[in-house]
């Protein structure tokens, strides 16, 4: 608007100008006639009137005054002898120069010569000057700017007005595009003033209400999946420790009978008692491979005892991974027991983390914080109550490029699904941070708090 006002301005001044220019220059080239034909009439009278031989005196008095044009009578040696009509220079004048250069028609003259018998006594000059048409010009475009300059301001204060009307609903559009693109699903916005607009923002607000309710039955799908993994891990345990440890015992009695009984004999005892001692070895291994398995499935301690008693076991064990590292763990107020999901993830995510610390950041110190918290955003939806854990060590770091492993993102994975978010990177003062924020329902807290976090970092010690 303002590029489209100044080019206005600049087309209409000079359209003004132009015709200020023809106009003064019709009216000076006016003048100029009228002028010549009277100071002709007045010269032919006063010649024709003298009795005696006439003299540039005698024609003076008979010169009239005629604006806007100047009257010199000059004798042959080019001394003015009578002067009618002078203006002020135009030094004098409140209108700028440049302006009187634009519009001037310049100073136009004619020269008139006096001739007695045929003898030249000198001339009348006539010479043009438009200071008055100027300067009634100059009033003229100055009243027309200060209008133009009026209605202008009255022009922009209108678009303002109606522009900001318009904007203020379209900027708040603009900010809610941006809250969905962030996953802030629960924004809605206020119904415009501006009718155009109303159509918009429903359908706005209906967009962010499905994406809403799409990503709440989301939610509720991936917890009542993760649920249901829970429940088949649970099975599976429960058949590997009731099935198969069983059987893995009995077969190693059986082993160890052969054993004895193969002393007895004797051809092929020791190769026979060879044989089931590496039957032995095999299953041992199988044997502790289950109990890995059902570790990892369903780790026994989780819904038996509180949390922080839960993970400080856990923390003994991962103690035994390397020798001198300290692994501190602060539980800040917590409860016996936040849901089986929750509990899971965080215990897992608690055992991968601090065990990729001990195995592959070569650190000497790890750090482990749990808390509570209240309203917080994650992954763009606002979490009344939620988890937050933090693993922190002091080693070499983790690479920007690296790729986790199974653990870490099954971990991930799972907690996205509960609808928390779990990120991993650099920490500031060396080493590498491990940060979950995972929601949990209120009514699934269980037991009494831990009121004593030193407890939970002394078993760690242990």
């Amino acid at each position: 608007m303002i590029g489209i006002e100044i080019g206005a301005a600049v087309s209409g001044a000079a359209a003004v100008i132009y015709a200020m220019r023809q106009q003064n220059e019709a009216e000076m080239s006016t003048a100029m006639a009228r002028a010549e034909a009277l100071v002709r009439t007045e010269i032919a009278g006063a010649l024709q009137r003298t009795e005696r031989e006439p003299t540039l005196e005698s024609v003076a008095l008979r010169l009239p005054a005629i604006e806007p044009v100047e009257i010199a009578l000059v004798d042959t040696a080019g001394k003015v002898v009578n002067r009618t009509g002078t203006l002020d220079p135009l030094d004098d004048v409140y209108f700028p120069e440049w302006y009187a250069f634009l519009v001037s028609p310049g100073e136009p003259s004619r020269v008139i010569p006096l001739e007695v018998g045929g003898k030249k006594i000198g001339e009348v000059r006539l010479t043009g000057q438009a200071r008055d048409s100027i300067e009634d010009g100059w009033d003229d475009l100055f009243e027309l700017a200060m209008l133009a300059i009026a209605v202008n301001i009255g022009v922009f204060l209108l678009l303002y007005l109606t522009l900001s009307k318009i904007l203020k609903p379209i900027g708040r559009l603009a900010q809610g595009l941006g809250d969905l693109q962030r996953g802030y699903y629960e924004v809605r916005l206020p119904r415009p003033n501006v009718r155009e607009l109303e159509v918009i923002t429903e359908r706005f607000n209906s967009l962010s209400a499905h994406l809403e309710n799409a990503q709440s039955e989301n939610f509720t799908l991936s917890r009542r999946l993760i649920h249901i993994q829970d429940d088949e891990r649970r099975q599976i345990a429960a058949e590997l420790h009731d099935e198969l440890g069983p059987d893995l015992f009995g077969l190693s009695a059986e082993l160890l009978s052969l054993r004895q009984m193969a002393a007895n004999v004797p051809d092929h005892g020791p190769r026979i008692t060879t044989r089931v001692g590496r039957l032995l070895e095999i299953a041992n291994r199988i044997k502790a491979l289950n109990r890995e398995l059902l570790r990892r499935l369903r780790p026994m301690s989780i819904g038996r005892v509180p949390l922080s008693d839960a993970i400080a076991r856990l923390l003994a064990e991962l103690q035994q991974l390397k020798e001198g590292a300290r692994i501190e763990f602060r539980g800040e107020d917590l409860a016996g027991s936040y849901g089986e999901a929750v509990d899971l993830t965080v215990y897992g995510s608690i055992r991968e983390g601090v065990t990729n610390a001990l195995r592959h950041a070569d650190c000497s110190k790890v750090e482990i914080l749990l808390r509570e918290s209240s309203n917080t955003r994650t992954n763009g939806r606002l979490i009344p109550y939620s988890l937050h854990l933090s693993v922190q060590d002091d080693g070499r770091g983790i690479s920007p490029e690296v790729t986790f492993g199974y653990g870490l993102t099954g971990m991930k994975e799972r907690a996205r699904a509960l609808g928390g978010e779990m990120t991993i990177g650099p920490r500031q003062s060396g080493g590498t941070t491990l940060e979950l924020q995972i929601p949990y329902d209120k009514a699934s807290v269980d037991g009494d708090r831990s009121t004593e976090p030193g407890a939970a970092m002394a078993a760690a010690g242990e």
